[in-house]
């Protein structure tokens, strides 16, 4: 929850970042508001041509080429291509591209061709009157491109060393220093977000009791307080993209660095390097595996119970209004969701989470086992009792479904389950699950396991085991992965499917890359974080075996 929370804040303040751009500057900054890098025509090209050879396309190769000739020529293809945007006096900005060229009387006559002959704008700048004036300047083997003659009076030797990096990194990437945006432009913005959030908060909402418009006040106003925080103690927002031919496939990053010395960066900073003992959810074999592990600082800690607080008497209220269930019923899942909230409220006032997940595709049966850290086990096994007693005095309770408490305790876990029969004409249900689907609880003080299996509680102690003999060991804060091929054979199993099945063959040659995943890292020495959305090589290989057993079969792919 707290990496989705940053990244929608992230995207806010990037939004935040690039809007000054658009209306005036200010200050002079030691960096570019903003940069903008291709890595270079060549690499983009081979990269796609290697995308349509992986989908299978012929004769694409070529038409790519005749497409790029008559705008390439003169152009250098082997270096990369840059713009920086930097603010420049009190009230304005200056923007900033260059493009590699062999030479520069090649490229001449292509602007021209599109925007009619340069003027001559002295030494040595050529101006161009189009939908937009600008003007270049041949100079190092570079074409440099500004909106004023006075953006080339000086222009570097090297210019790529303006990229910072970013053209060897990605193949496209855009990069936005946020310090750069002077700081009256930056309490601009905070304003603006008080006063909308002010707007939002002017009145109770229909049927909203003064407690709840509180609670719904406090927490408006710790997401700007949140907002506020990004705004001021970040240095600067990364976005990329990459194509990496050796294997790793294709990848999308947001990253974000923390000012040095900020509150921000020693958040991120005890994100790094933690330690899971839920680690044995990641199995290498698992069809989905997924790790969630996190330490908050005191200020974040009381932010989340703000907003569990809300959640808390939200929902008690929407209870208290629901006239179906009796009052019994009624009182009693009061009762059981206090009791779950005050251990959720209790795991977070300690700060740490941790947990895992995993999914296992075994032949024609399916797994999925989940772990987690929590205060106060026993507060959650006694509300997972309340409810489902409850539940079975009901007099629609199906009298097929068994559940048993206590059933046993392993190595300090004690195990709840339910079992549901599973009818004879559910052919498939039967195949995956067995005769019954067995659920299974598992609680302790200071953890929570549950299980789905047709072994529930034997697969749950699998797990356990495993954490035990794995330990301790150092996870990223949050990643969830997911191996395409186990799921794509499982789904064969039951159906018989041209499509599934070539994207299972192509997926076989390449062994282990069939993964798409999701990460957030953290860095402590560049106070950086950094999520990575990513499709291995063999997806996307799959991909095009895929659309080609469809075109094969006639579908009209």
């Amino acid at each position: 929850m707290k990496h989705v929370k940053q990244f929608g804040l992230m995207l806010v303040l990037l939004t935040l970042v690039i809007t000054p751009w658009s209306q005036t500057a200010a200050q002079q900054a030691p960096k570019p508001a903003l940069v903008v890098t291709l890595s270079s025509i060549d690499e983009l090209v081979s990269d796609v041509k290697h995308v349509v050879a992986a989908v299978g396309l012929p004769g694409v190769d070529d038409q790519i080429n005749s497409v790029l000739e008559p705008f390439t020529a003169g152009i250098d293809q082997s270096r990369a291509i840059g713009a920086i945007v930097s603010m420049e006096g009190e009230l304005g900005f200056t923007v900033k591209a260059f493009v590699p060229v062999k030479d520069f009387d090649d490229v001449l006559p292509l602007l021209e061709a599109q925007l009619g002959p340069a003027k001559d704008a002295g030494n040595g700048i050529k101006e161009f009157n189009g939908p937009v004036n600008f003007y270049v300047k041949a100079q190092g083997g570079w074409a440099h491109v500004s909106q004023t003659a006075e953006g080339l009076a000086k222009l570097p030797a090297n210019p790529l060393k303006l990229l910072g990096g970013l053209d060897e990194s990605y193949d496209f990437a855009v990069r936005a220093n946020v310090q750069s945006i002077p700081p009256l432009f930056r309490n601009m913005a905070i304003s603006q977000l008080e006063a909308g959030v002010e707007a939002g908060l002017e009145e109770r909402q229909p049927d909203e009791s003064e407690e709840l418009y509180e609670l719904r006040r406090k927490m408006a106003q710790n997401q700007v307080t949140q907002m506020k925080k990004l705004i001021n103690e970040t240095e600067d927002i990364t976005i990329g993209w990459n194509y990496d031919q050796k294997g790793a496939g294709t990848y999308f990053d947001f990253g974000m660095t923390a000012k040095e010395g900020t509150a921000l960066a020693k958040s991120f900073g005890v994100l790094a390097g933690l330690k899971s003992n839920f680690a044995g959810f990641l199995a290498k074999d698992a069809a989905v595996r997924m790790n969630m592990t996190s330490k908050s600082l005191p200020e974040d800690i009381e932010n989340f119970k703000v907003m569990l607080q809300g959640m808390r008497e939200s929902a008690l209220n929407e209870l208290d209004g629901d006239n179906l269930a009796p009052p019994n019923v009624q009182q009693t899942l009061k009762e059981v969701f206090s009791d779950v909230m005050d251990v959720l409220e209790e795991t977070v006032e300690e700060g740490v989470i941790d947990g895992g997940l995993a999914v296992f595709l075994r032949d024609e049966s399916i797994q999925i086992g989940g772990g987690f850290h929590v205060v106060g086990g026993k507060k959650l096994e006694s509300a997972f009792k309340k409810m489902l007693k409850v539940a079975q005095d009901e007099p629609d309770f199906p009298e097929e479904v068994e559940i048993r408490f206590n059933t046993e305790t392993y190595q300090g876990i004690s195990f709840h389950t339910m079992s549901v029969p599973i009818p004879d004409d559910e052919e498939e249900a039967q195949k995956i699950f067995g005769d019954e689907l067995q659920v299974a609880l598992g609680t302790s003080d200071s953890s929570v396991y549950f299980g789905i299996a047709s072994n529930s509680v034997t697969f749950l102690k699998s797990i356990i085991d495993k954490n035990k003999s794995v330990g301790s060991r150092v996870v990223t804060p949050f990643e969830i992965s997911v191996a395409l091929l186990p799921i794509l054979e499982f789904a064969s199993n039951f159906e018989e499917n041209p499509i599934v099945n070539a994207m299972v063959r192509e997926l076989k040659t390449v062994t282990g890359k069939d993964h798409i995943s999701i990460s957030a890292t953290m860095d402590k020495e560049t106070r950086g974080v950094l999520y990575r959305f990513q499709l291995e090589e063999g997806v996307i290989k799959s991909v095009g075996a895929g659309v080609q057993a469809a075109i094969g079969d006639g579908l009209g792919f």
